[in-house]
């Protein structure tokens, strides 16, 4: 997997550099929405023998406006805003281990999250056709990222939390379609970057740990794949 996304991300860089300009004009002003959902579910399922009579459900979807502006033919710079929410619950699990008696449950455990996000990005187009109503693209992003995470069981699941604070250096290919000549669809996915992260852990609203790290990961996002449309002035 790793090996493929490598390959798909340098087929995209490559033509940056070396294919005919002309898709997105200079001054052009792009005003844009990029959302996401996913809803997920499982009742009664069996994953490798070790899950029995599982009952959860997860909900994730997000919100994204941005405002960008072409310097030069085909190079944009932007500015973002996202916001984003998970949550979660398992009712019912029940954990066997073959070949041994050991047996756990879980009840009523439930997750959230909600996390803020602004970035300033740079974009570089590349136009697939003659008419230039095809096009794909590379957001190399500057971020800050709030997220409060929880996760427990019964009415107390979210007295307790996780406070990360996030920079990060990401790249987001994508694809945009003009379905009309001052309308685009957009689509694009983050494939993870650099970063610096702190966490802190909050027990009945005192700081219990803190945790700082720091690294490079780059692999899909499933988080960061996002569908919107964009109007250009």
């Amino acid at each position: 997997m790793k090996k493929l996304l490598c390959t798909l991300t340098l087929a995209l860089l490559l033509p940056f550099a070396v294919f005919a300009e002309g898709f997105m004009p200079k001054k052009a002003v792009s005003l844009g929405f990029q959302g996401s959902y996913f809803d997920l579910s499982g009742s009664n399922a069996s994953v490798m023998l070790l899950l029995e009579q599982l009952n959860a459900r997860g909900t994730y979807f997000s919100v994204a406006p941005y405002l960008s502006w072409c310097y030069k033919t085909d190079r944009c710079i932007g500015l973002k805003l996202k916001y984003s929410n998970a949550t979660g619950g398992i009712a019912s699990l029940d954990l066997n281990l073959p070949g041994s008696d050991m047996e756990m449950g879980v009840q009523d455990l439930q997750a959230a999250s909600n996390s803020f996000v602004g970035e300033l990005f740079h974009r570089s187009y590349m136009g697939l056709d003659d008419k230039n109503r095809f096009g794909l693209f590379l957001d190399l992003a500057l971020q800050y990222q709030q997220t409060s995470s929880s996760l427990g069981t019964g009415a107390d699941s979210r007295s307790d939390y996780t406070l990360t604070r996030m920079a990060k250096l990401a790249a987001r290919p994508g694809l945009e379609v003009f379905v009309m000549n001052n309308v685009s669809s957009t689509v694009s996915i983050g494939i993870g970057g650099l970063y610096v992260s702190g966490s802190s852990i909050y027990q009945g609203g005192a700081v219990r740990g803190q945790k700082i790290s720091s690294g490079a990961r780059f692999q899909p996002d499933i988080t960061d794949i996002s569908m919107g449309i964009a109007v250009h002035f």
